[in-house]
This record gives C-alpha cells, structure tokens and sequence, in this order.
C-alpha cells in the first residue's frame, strides 16, 4: 500500500499507529520529534506524513518547514488537543482528527488521502 511516517512524542501512540496502519498494508515508519521526522521526510519521502502537535519542535513548526519544502506532502495533524483545530498556523494541513485511541478516523482519513493523491497523478 502506501509509506507512511507518524510523528509523535508518545511512544505508545506510535506503537498504536504501526499496529493498525499496518494492518491495512501500509509501512509505517515513526519519529519521537520533529527534528527527527524532517530528516526522515528528506532521507525518504513518505506518501502522508500523521503528525501530532505538542511537541519538540511544535507541529506548527513542522508543518511550516514541511509546507515550504515538500507543499504536497499530504498531513494528518492527530492531536489530543480538539483547541487546535480552527488554529490558522494548521489551515495548512490535509486533515485534523481528534486523537482517539479507535483509529477508525484517522484509517478512513488515511485512505481517502492516499485515493485522493492517486487520482492526481
């Protein structure tokens, strides 16, 4: 299926997406920070990019280096934070899910993301 990256600074969160994205055929790999991941997106670009947005360096800040450099890398913000959601700095960004440890959302945002990006090519 597709390359996935999920960044966050849980581990368990992590480990929850690596579980069930990977269920779906997809291969996902995972960052603890936002240094880590823009390295990671350089080194192999994925196809979407789950990203969480309290943490070192913020999601903000993230998404900002990643619109600049990569502006059609499809980006889930996933955050415990439903505040963020009408944040303008976020507008940027494909899709925001609430976290929910019932990823069912963020499979079929995942899905429709990656259809989405297929029809354009």
């Amino acid at each position: 299926m597709a390359n996935l990256l999920a960044v966050d600074d849980e581990r368990a969160w992590l480990n929850l997406y690596v579980a069930r994205l990977s269920e779906e055929g997809h291969a996902v790999r995972t960052c603890e920070d936002g240094v880590w991941a823009l390295r990671e997106i350089e080194r192999n670009l994925p196809e979407l990019l789950i990203l969480d947005i309290r943490m070192w360096p913020t999601g903000h800040e993230v998404l900002g280096t990643i619109r600049k450099r990569w502006p059609d890398l499809p980006v889930v913000i996933y955050t415990a934070h439903p505040q963020y959601r009408d944040d303008l700095c976020l507008q940027s960004a494909s899709a925001f899910i609430v976290k929910s440890t019932d990823l069912t959302e963020l499979v079929y945002t995942v899905k429709k993301l990656l259809r989405s990006r297929e029809s354009e090519v």
